[in-house]
Order: structure tokens, then sequence, then C-alpha cells
């Protein structure tokens, strides 16, 4: 089994893989990852990784050069499809142009492929939208809705994978929160759930819109790129449904914010002066005339913090649990141990709230550098 895999990832370059790739080339049964990038150059020092440049959203051969495009359809035996527009806040027309057309164009290059056995597909435990209790793997269709349009087009995209099933050999792996690295706290990329501990601790977050008691699932990035390299391979099994997710790790709502406000006051002592109370829970009618109330007279650092928390956080009004059973099952035996994510996530506020980082740049809500800090 020696180099038997040779793997195309798309979103290499991305928060997963970035994670991803090194856990895939520190493989003894991975002989070659070509990583397709796009808008970021690949890290330095990767072994037996090749960049190429490419588009998922470019056709058929993802934006690839003819020549190694043809050589990719020759030679690989697995694709890794990573590369997805993740943002909240993202329009309706720019998501479906990377999820599903996106995807469209992986499964047309996959299908050209003479040696391909198998396509990991990343969606997201997202799809379950508006759906209450236990979510299993097995739930595949729906029609509670959705809190917001990222959420809606990963699950069609999980539909057009589930009508290509007949042709290619394909799993779905649904992730849940990515967080930061487990030993180090180490943010990837920041995302809306980051971005409302900013709010939180700006004093810009007074209200939060679900429940105390709602489960909240996270994943440390380095436990989920592990795992996905061990799905992606050895453990790989077509029409499979993955949860990747905290299991019975889950974190109340509340019980995350006093988390984070505890590693706020232990990491910045001068934050415990300005007494900023701890968000009150409400109901989503609360909520959003709060939001409307805010968008009429609140100033902008007061908007661009709402509208953070009220792309995801309403959420915690519709609670769910995400049963993990078949991605344990799948899993087991491979010595992955997961990090206890309260530890995980008192690390990734800590790194949130270090002064080097308040006034980063970032990528996918450049609004929210300009929440004023105290």
């Amino acid at each position: 089994m020696m180099g038997a895999y040779v793997l195309l990832v798309t979103g290499a370059t991305g928060a997963i893989g970035q994670a991803l790739l090194p856990a895939l080339t520190d493989r003894d049964d991975v002989g070659r990852v070509h990583a397709l990038t796009h808008a970021a150059p690949l890290p330095p020092g990767l072994a037996h990784c090749s960049p190429l440049d490419g588009d998922v959203t470019g056709g058929p051969d993802l934006g690839m050069l003819p020549d190694p495009a043809a050589a990719l359809k020759r030679t690989v035996t697995g694709i890794v499809h990573l590369a997805a527009d993740t943002r909240f806040g993202a329009t309706d027309a720019e998501l479906q142009r990377t999820n599903v057309y996106g995807l469209t164009n992986v499964l047309a290059f996959a299908r050209q492929c003479c040696s391909l056995d198998r396509v990991v597909v990343l969606s997201t435990t997202h799809v379950a939208g508006r759906q209450t209790g236990a979510i299993l793997e097995s739930n595949l269709e729906h029609d509670a809705g959705f809190v917001n349009a990222y959420e809606s087009s990963k699950y069609e995209a999980e539909r057009v994978l589930r009508a290509e099933a007949g042709r290619v050999p394909i799993a779905v792996c649904r992730l849940s929160t990515v967080i930061g690295d487990s030993i180090s706290g180490t943010i990837a990329r920041r995302g809306a759930i980051h971005h409302a501990v900013l709010a939180l601790y700006a004093g810009l977050a007074p209200m939060v819109p679900g429940r105390e008691d709602s489960p909240v699932d996270l994943l440390a990035l380095d436990d989920a790129a592990r795992a996905i390299a061990l799905l992606a391979t050895e453990r790989f099994a077509a029409g499979e449904t993955w949860h990747l997710c905290a299991g019975h790790d889950t974190v109340a709502a509340g019980e995350l914010i006093d988390l984070a406000m505890n590693a706020i006051r232990d990491h910045r002592p001068s934050w415990r002066r300005r007494a900023i109370e701890r968000p009150a829970f409400v109901d989503l009618d609360t909520f959003d005339l709060f939001r409307r109330s805010v968008e009429r007279v609140g100033d902008a650092a007061m908007r661009a913090a709402t509208a953070i928390v009220a792309q995801f956080a309403p959420q915690l009004a519709f609670p769910k649990r995400f049963d993990d059973s078949r991605c344990h099952a799948a899993l087991s035996g491979a010595g992955l141990a997961r990090a206890p994510i309260r530890d995980v996530w008192t690390l990734v506020v800590k790194q949130l709230v270090q002064p080097r980082m308040m006034g980063a740049v970032v990528d996918d809500a450049p609004s929210v550098d300009r929440i004023r800090q105290r």
C-alpha cells in the first residue's frame, strides 16, 4: 500500500486545507498530493505535494491548463473537495457559484479520471438548518428551512452529490464549526464565531438569539485534519455521510459565553474594569426587533457586530445534537484522541484577544475590523 494514493485536493490553501495537506503528506500510503490553489500560494516545505493553479468555478477542467489537467485525469486516484465559500453573509449568487456550480465542475472532472476510486466532499453539519433534536448521519433530506444562505447552498450541494452517486464513488464528511488548533489556539481564518467573541470583548453583543442550554458543536482544526486524512484514505467508504463533530463533547451556549468571558478576564485583566455585562439570551422575535433598531439608530460598530451575530447565532434557537456514530465507527482503532473542546475554546479566545490579533486584517468580514476596541 506504500504510496498508493494520488490525491487532488481542492481548496488546498483554505483554513482546512492548510492543516489537511501535512496530515496527508505525512502518511506512508499517500504517494502524491496535487494541491489546487487559486487565491493564495501553497505553503513551502510540503513533501510529495505539488501546487496546481486552478479554480473550481473555471469549468470541468477546474481552471487548469490542458496538459496538467490531462496528466491528472490519467493518474489521480482520489479527490478531496474542500473548496467552498463559507461566508455566512455572502450573497446567494456567490454561494451558488462556488458551492454548487463549483461542485458540479469537480464531479465532471472526476468522471474523466480513469483511475479514480474515491471522492471525499467536505460539507457541514449546518445543512441541518432549522431542524431540532437529534440529527443522524442518515438524515439526508428535510424541509425545515435554513438560518442563512450558506446552509442552503451546502444542502443543495449534497443533493447534487446524491444524484451523482451512481457514477462516482462519493463520501460526504459534514464538519461542525472548526475554531482553532488544539495545542496553540492558532486560528487559520476567522469565522463568524470568532468575530462574535470580538464583539463580546468590545461590549457590542448585548443580546444573543437562542437558548442558554442550546448545544454548540465545535471542533479543533488539527483534530479535524487528521480525521479527514484518514477518511480520505484507508477508511474511505463510498456512499457514507459522516458527522465529523464534537459528538458528546458539545458545550451549552451559556457555558460557552461564560468560558469566553472568563478567558478574556484572565488574559486581559484590564477588561474586568469595563464591567461588560453577560449577553442576554432572547427569542428570535426580540432579537430581530433589536437588530432592526440597531440598523436604524446604532453606530457603525454596533451595526457591524449585530450583523455578524445575526448571521449564525439564530441557530441557537433551534437546538440540536449531531449523532456521529458512523464517523466514530469509521475512525475507531486509529488512535485519534480529540482534545477537550472546552480547553480548545479557552485557548482560541485568548488568542483572539491578544493585542496583536485585535487589529489583524480579516479576509471574510473586513467591516468587523472596525469594531471599536476600548
